[in-house]
C-alpha cells in the first residue's frame, strides 16, 4: 500500500504527540528522529515548509471528516468513511461494522443496512471480516448528494 506520514505536529510545534495510532493491519513502519528531522531543517530550511505542509494534509482531512459527521444521514456518513477509508484502492478494509459504526457516529444495524445497499449496488464487496470498495467515486457522490435533489 502507499504509504503515509504522520507525527510531524511535535515536530513543528516542540510539544508533545497528543494522538495515538493503530494499524489494523500488517505495516511497516520507518522512524524518523526528531532530531534527524531538525538536521534536515538545519541543513535545508526550505524543508521546514514540507514538513508544515504534511500538517496542513492532515488539517484538511480532519476538516472533511468533521464536515462529514455533520451529514443527517446515517447511509450518508456511512458512504463517506468507506470512501475515506479506501484511500488506497482495491485493498480489503479490515474494519467491523461496529467500527465504521464508531467512525460514522451510526449504530451497528444503521451500517448493515447501508453496507447492505452498497453491496447491492455493487460499491463494495464484503468478505469475511473485510470490505473492499469496488467504486469509491460513487460511493463519494452519494455521500455528497443534497437531501433536496
Amino acid at each position: 500500500m502507499p504509504g503515509a506520514w504522520t507525527g510531524e505536529g511535535c515536530f513543528l510545534t516542540g510539544e508533545p504527540r497528543r494522538a495515538e495510532l493503530q494499524a489494523l493491519g500488517e505495516a511497516c513502519l520507518m522512524h524518523l528522529p526528531l532530531r534527524a528531522m531538525e538536521q534536515i531543517v538545519a541543513a535545508d530550511p526550505g524543508a521546514a515548509r514540507c514538513f508544515g505542509g504534511i500538517a496542513v494534509l492532515t488539517v484538511q482531512v480532519l476538516i472533511r471528516i468533521v464536515h462529514d459527521l455533520q451529514e443527517r444521514d446515517a447511509g450518508r456518513r456511512i458512504a463517506s468513511v468507506l470512501q475515506r477509508a479506501a484511500w488506497v484502492g482495491d485493498v480489503p478494509i479490515p474494519l467491523s461494522q461496529t467500527e465504521i459504526g464508531i467512525m460514522a457516529n451510526a449504530s451497528r444495524q444503521q451500517v448493515s443496512a447501508a453496507m447492505k445497499r452498497f453491496a447491492e449496488a455493487g460499491w463494495i464487496e464484503t468478505t469475511y471480516r473485510s470490505i473492499i470498495v469496488t467504486r469509491p467515486q460513487a460511493l463519494r457522490e452519494y455521500a455528497r448528494h443534497d437531501e433536496d435533489d
